[in-house]
């Protein structure tokens, strides 16, 4: 099953370079696929196997609930979309990665991109790479 992309998300309704909000990027992915608030809710579920009511779902769309990681991750099944870019729409990434990804927004896509291959080479010298900025920055 395909990942909706990254780039596209959103921005058409966001001002060069602001990052949408979870609630904007569920709601676009969802009515990208022309599907409703109860076709959405009635594929996600919780972590005690209940679903999510598509009032909840409205809820998370404007932004006014913020859902657990469990029901992230189902939503992103769901919906067919990244969930590296919903975790950190969500705010569950560390707190130097979002300051980072509010000065530079443009961004976001080549860093989670990194990452993720970080994560499939099984990358771990993380102090080389640090050095190797420093004498870049220099």
């Amino acid at each position: 099953m395909p990942i909706v992309p990254l780039s596209g998300c959103c921005e058409q309704s966001l001002p060069y370079g602001q990052r949408p909000t979870l609630g904007q990027t569920l709601r676009q992915g969802r009515t990208a696929q022309h599907r409703s608030l109860l076709d959405v809710a009635t594929h996600v579920y919780k972590a005690d196997g209940t679903q999510i009511s598509p009032q909840y779902l409205h809820a998370l769309e404007r932004d006014r609930r913020t859902p657990s990681p469990y029901v992230l991750a189902e939503l992103a099944r769901a919906l067919r979309l990244d969930l590296d870019l919903l975790l950190g729409l969500a705010h569950r990434g560390e707190a130097t990665v979002q300051t980072y990804f509010k000065d530079y927004p443009t961004q976001e896509t080549e860093v989670i991109a990194f990452f993720r291959t970080a994560r499939l080479l099984h990358f771990h010298d993380w102090t080389w790479l640090r050095q190797q900025l420093c004498h870049y920055e220099a």
